[in-house]
């Protein structure tokens, strides 16, 4: 479907709706994918229903629902199985360890076609590796592993933040603040974590852990921790928001504290969301692919069940750097004050 859309010059989405409700696309853009689908040689094709006419059903458990980048994969996830045929069940563990085991514990009950996690907490990794031993086809998304057993459709969260921090030294900041997920329970964050990390040591910068926050993704935690590592007796030059909505309440705090963005503290972010190309400065961010990752992870379960192959797939989106107005050179920022 991706080579469709790309032969035509529309989105995914837009394939999906014309192959599922050709009358709410336009005749002209119909024709185009129409005319991609005989190039690419493309086959639409439904998962059959099961016995008595249901649908088979693919479970979802996302961390959070009000990261809006999850959001966008839900969508992502929703238009997949709306056109491969499938029903959607979707569990939220809101970044609670138990909650996510007792949630896959029912899933794994209910006997689900296959399971799609946006990340896992560590504890629970033994569990998920038995529900794939029981034949139920595993995805996760937002992350990038080469794990043998699962199945990983998302980014390196590593690269992304080691090269995100590069950036702001190469803008001369020395003290980089890092507003982080739950690195301390969940592979992604810690990733995120390490990424941050390894750039300091590159560049013979002393890791200071008074400089990094950790908490759970959300604005009121991005005010919390701005407001703790800005009031430090030497606080950073730059703050690293490890997810966009960390940096709009880092944003909220600033103006709290009377700090000018970039002026006064460089500030970047990671997802992409719509709100940080409108925020007061435009927030400099990584370009996450949410609706892509959703998408995918249900083609690779509907090709597990499909051939009953358990060939792992492992894939991996380039995430760059989206350069906007909330970062600016150091030195820049000292001369002008002296």
């Amino acid at each position: 479907m991706q080579d469709v859309a790309k032969e035509a010059d529309v989105s995914i989405a837009t394939v999906s709706r014309a192959l599922r409700n050709p009358d709410l696309v336009s005749f002209d853009t119909m024709e185009r994918i129409e005319e991609a689908i005989r190039k690419t040689q493309y086959e639409y094709s439904m998962v059959t229903p099961v016995s008595g006419g249901t649908l088979p059903v693919i479970g979802v458990l996302v961390p959070s629902t009000i990261c809006f980048g999850f959001a966008d994969t839900i969508f992502g996830i929703q238009e997949a199985t709306q056109e491969m045929g499938f029903a959607l069940s979707v569990g939220c563990s809101n970044y609670d360890n138990q909650t996510e085991r007792s949630l896959l514990e029912k899933f794994k009950k209910n006997r689900v076609a296959g399971l799609i996690l946006i990340g896992f907490f560590i504890s629970n990794d033994s569990l998920i590796r038995k529900i794939i031993r029981s034949g139920v086809p595993v995805c996760v998304i937002w992350e990038n592993s080469s794990d043998t057993e699962i199945n990983y459709v998302g980014f390196d969260n590593f690269k992304a933040v080691h090269e995100l921090t590069n950036h702001l030294i190469a803008l001369e900041h020395q003290r980089i603040g890092l507003l982080c997920g739950p690195f301390s329970k969940s592979h992604r964050p810690h990733q995120r974590l390490n990424g941050y990390r390894t750039a300091l040591e590159e560049h013979n910068i002393v890791y200071d852990p008074k400089l990094v926050y950790e908490g759970n993704p959300s604005m009121e935690e991005g005010k919390i921790g701005m407001k703790q590592i800005m009031s430090l007796p030497n606080p950073p030059s730059a703050v690293l928001a490890a997810a966009d909505v960390f940096a709009l309440g880092a944003m909220k705090t600033a103006r709290e504290m009377d700090l000018k963005i970039p002026d006064d503290v460089s500030l970047v972010g990671i997802d992409d969301i719509p709100y940080t190309e409108y925020s007061n400065p435009p927030l400099t961010t990584v370009r996450v692919p949410s609706y892509e990752m959703g998408y995918e992870s249900v083609e690779v379960i509907a090709q597990h069940i499909r051939t009953k192959e358990a060939k792992v797939v492992h894939k991996c989106f380039d995430v760059p750097i989206v350069l906007r107005e909330s970062t600016q050179n150091y030195d820049k920022k000292v001369s002008e004050k002296t």
